[in-house]
């Protein structure tokens, strides 16, 4: 007899993506749910509610809360379930503000309290906020990059006189690079300086963005670099306006830093703002 297989099709509701079952996860008291967490934002509680069914056949309900770092490394902790059933769980913070793309959460079923893990199933993935939760059953299994991600301003590190901007995307973050505006001191020293912006992925450079903007010593000029807009130079009251590509994506440990064609030691950067579409890479 030939064997045939049957896939599951993807239901309407999920928009495409994979739902787990609704079918109740039975547990025979060595499976216990491992929460794991990537968060960005400090100060933020999970709280995980929901019901099992017991050995005996009631339905008691339980409230955990747990407390993930704000690093966004992933960190987990195991809850125990006990015999029985699992019934239907949610996830959402219940203390502390985070938006989507800033705190991702990870519900699986798995065997064992210690030591190596066996993962049985994963219930919930995906981004919660005070008032998003993840539900089971009901939400879909989601990417943690599958979102729109967080938008962001940064206020981004001043150098030191004569030093170059620089920029690190932190671990365990992916950024979409918008915009870049920061405001050049000129010394004394005669020349025309004229910026550019270098991407790094902290061995190799793989792209330049150059401001069309120049400035001479002893002045002050704010430059801008934007996605969508194109580049130009000085005009009176305005900042010289670079472009960057779209869309420009960095991974955790990818650099973006300055170099200033005709520059002095004298010479100093401050004010520095970028914006950025941020989302959590959970490794």
């Amino acid at each position: 007899m030939a064997e045939r297989v049957f896939p599951a099709q993807p239901i309407s509701t999920a928009a495409g993506r994979v739902l787990a079952s609704p079918f109740q996860f039975l547990t025979t008291g060595e499976d216990n749910l491992r929460i794991a967490c990537a968060n960005s934002l400090a100060g933020v509680t999970l709280a995980i509610q929901g019901r099992r069914l017991t050995s005996q056949g009631s339905i008691e309900a339980f409230a955990w809360t747990f407390t993930p770092t704000s690093d966004r490394l992933v960190t987990s902790q195991l809850f125990s379930l006990g015999v029985g059933a699992i019934l239907n769980l949610t996830i959402f913070a219940a203390v502390g503000a985070p938006q989507i793309g800033q705190c991702f959460v990870q519900a699986k079923l798995v065997r064992g309290f210690s030591g190596a893990l066996v993962v049985l199933g994963t219930i919930l993935q995906g981004y919660v906020t005070s008032s998003q939760e993840l539900a089971w059953p009901g939400s879909p299994i989601q990417s943690s990059i599958e979102t729109g991600g967080y938008a962001r301003v940064v206020t981004g590190t001043t150098p030191a006189l004569g030093a170059q901007l620089s920029e690190t995307v932190p671990t365990g973050a992916r950024w979409e690079l918008r915009s870049l505006l920061a405001q050049l001191t000129t010394s004394a020293v005669a020349g025309v300086r004229q910026p550019a912006l270098v991407l790094n992925d902290g061995a190799r450079t793989y792209g330049l963005a150059l401001n069309p903007g120049t400035l001479g010593p002893s002045a002050q000029l704010t430059f801008v670099w934007q996605v969508g807009l194109p580049a130009v130079p000085v005009t009176a009251g305005y900042s010289p306006i670079g472009n960057l590509p779209y869309p420009l994506t960095l991974s955790g440990g990818h650099r973006v830093f300055s170099v200033l064609n005709g520059g002095d030691p004298g010479d100093q950067w401050d004010t520095v703002h970028y914006a950025v579409r941020e989302w959590l890479e959970v490794l």
